[in-house]
C-alpha cells in the first residue's frame, strides 16, 4: 500500500512539473525551446550544470568549449545561459547584433538600490542607453585607453 502511495506521488509530481514548465514555456514543449538552443552539455534535474563549472570555471568552460564548440548552452540552475568563447563570436554579437542581446532579465538584487535604472548592463534599449554606451566606447574603451592599461592587464593574465 505504501509503495503504491509512493508511485502515485511521483507520478502526479512529475505530471505537476511538466504542466509548470509547459505553461512558463509559453504553451510550447520543454524539446521545442531546447530544439532552439546551441548545442551543450546535458543539465543535471535541479542543479543544471552548475556542478561542472568547478572551482575554476574559466578552464571549465574552456574545455567545454573545446567539446561543444564557441557557442553553447549551459543551465546554471533554472537559467538558461549561452556562452560564446570564440572572440571572433562575441565580436559579430556584439557590434552587430547587439540590439537584440542588450535587454535580459534584471536580477532583484539589483533593482534594490535601484542599479537597474542608471547601470549600462540593465537598461532597456533607449536613447539613455545609447548615449552610456556611446561615452562607453570613446572614452573606456578607445585604443588608446585600453593600450594604456595594457601592463595592469598582463599582470592580471600572470595572477590567473
Amino acid at each position: 500500500m505504501e509503495l503504491l502511495i509512493l508511485v502515485l506521488g511521483l507520478c502526479l509530481s512529475w505530471g505537476l512539473l511538466r504542466a509548470f514548465s509547459y505553461a512558463a514555456n509559453g504553451g510550447r514543449s520543454w524539446s521545442s525551446v531546447v530544439a532552439k538552443l546551441p548545442p551543450g552539455p546535458r543539465p543535471l534535474p535541479v542543479m543544471g550544470n552548475l556542478l561542472e563549472l568547478g572551482s575554476q570555471p574559466h578552464r571549465s568552460l574552456a574545455k567545454l568549449a573545446r567539446v561543444h564548440g564557441p557557442i553553447m548552452s549551459l543551465m546554471l540552475g533554472s537559467i538558461t545561459t549561452v556562452v560564446v568563447s570564440s572572440a571572433a563570436v562575441a565580436r559579430e554579437i556584439l557590434q552587430i547584433h547587439d540590439d537584440s542581446f542588450s535587454n535580459r532579465t534584471t536580477p532583484d538584487a539589483v533593482t534594490a538600490f535601484r542599479h537597474d535604472e542608471y547601470g549600462l548592463p540593465w537598461i532597456p534599449v533607449s536613447p539613455l542607453w545609447r548615449n552610456l554606451r556611446r561615452i562607453c566606447n570613446l572614452h573606456l574603451f578607445s585604443r588608446k585607453t585600453l593600450d594604456s592599461n595594457q601592463d595592469l592587464h598582463n599582470s592580471q593574465i600572470q595572477v590567473l
